[in-house]
């Protein structure tokens, strides 16, 4: 079996990721990193499917520190659309347009297949998962494949998040707007829904839940990532910069800094509190398509078009940008220009 390779990189506070994950033969649409920070688990697959094609549908498990490639999960017929792993790293969760399968995460062995075809994942407990399934979003156990809870939302979804006591989800869809869920009971409470009229029927692609449970971050095809209040569920800020559509956002450990990817092959750092811009981080050579936070906080995950994982020091992006400050700096451009929208991962 081909081993993909981890270059591990010598950064010295430039804006230059300190490790590669190379080995998948297609884009990379998704990324998860295990709570102990361990491992780095990535998913790709071609969502422009061509029958009889080769096609790359698989996982690939790395080792965070040394880089190098644990193993490959190969068990999709469809292009692998969400990953998560489980609250105590055990499982790895997997969800494409033919199933959801859970794997052990120790061995690269599956455990369970399920008839949940999916477009996105992310896990609750270390029993539990959520799914999108079209216009449904559905709570399931991952041992048993039995639904706690069966959402249906009037529009397509392409994302979803939960807070960490379980009690809220938050679903991304068409329209642009985010529903937000009572878990339990599986009843909508609110619809969040942007003000303003730069793209009033764009795409929402991407949602996350801060860990204090107190903000949410979206992100979709106008290019802006929004901040709403979980207490009054309004917008709270609203951040400029991405070019093109954004695909992920993360939320940090800290809840102090979010991390936006995009169509534009960048992804951004931003202050939580004040929306202010930290970091442009430029390394991919093609769209980023998902993005993640270590459990630590030290470090940025990002997966992209150019079939690479690749992991960022926040620390050398910060000194970076304190640098760059201190001489002439402009800033980004903060042009935007709407592109349809397609379906991306939701990554916690």
């Amino acid at each position: 079996m081909h081993k993909g390779l981890g270059h591990i990189n010598s950064n010295n506070g430039s804006n230059i990721p300190v490790r590669t994950f190379s080995g998948h033969t297609n884009q990379v649409n998704t990324c998860a990193m295990s709570p102990d920070g361990s491992f780095v688990v990535s998913a790709a697959g071609n969502v422009l499917r061509v029958v009889g094609s080769h096609t790359d549908y698989s996982l690939k498990v790395w080792d965070f520190k040394s880089g190098a490639e644990k193993f490959t999960l190969s068990g999709h017929t469809w292009p692998v659309r969400g990953c998560a792993i489980s609250m105590d790293g055990s499982s790895i969760i997997s969800v494409a347009e033919d199933c959801l399968i859970v794997w052990d995460a120790q061995t690269g062995q599956e455990n369970n297949r399920f008839e949940f075809p999916g477009f996105a994942c992310s896990s609750c407990t270390d029993d539990s998962a959520i799914a999108i399934v079209s216009f449904f979003t559905v709570l399931i156990d991952i041992h048993s494949g039995e639904e706690h809870e069966s959402m249906l939302t009037d529009d397509m979804l392409h994302d979803c998040a939960i807070t960490p006591d379980g009690s809220l989800i938050v679903t991304a869809g068409t329209d642009q707007h985010l529903v937000i869920w009572d878990a339990k009971e599986g009843k909508e409470i609110a619809t969040l829904k942007s003000q303003d009229d730069i793209n009033p029927s764009g795409d929402v692609n991407t949602c996350a839940i801060s860990p204090d449970g107190k903000f949410i971050v979206s992100g979709g095809s106008s290019g802006i990532v929004r901040i709403w209040d979980t207490k009054t569920f309004m917008e709270k800020n609203v951040l400029r910069g991405h070019k093109k559509e954004i695909t992920g956002c993360a939320i940090s450990p800290d809840n102090s800094m979010i991390v936006s990817s995009s169509w534009d092959g960048t992804l951004k750092l931003w202050e939580a509190n004040t929306g202010k811009e930290q970091a442009t981080l430029k390394g991919h050579s093609g769209a980023v398509n998902d993005c993640t936070f270590s459990p630590c906080g030290k470090y940025i995950i990002s997966a992209g078009d150019d079939m690479t994982v690749k992991a960022w020091d926040i620390n050398d992006l910060k000194s970076l940008q304190s640098k760059e400050q201190k001489g002439k700096y402009d800033g980004p451009d903060n042009g935007s220009k709407p592109r349809r929208s397609r379906w991306w991962k939701f990554g916690k």
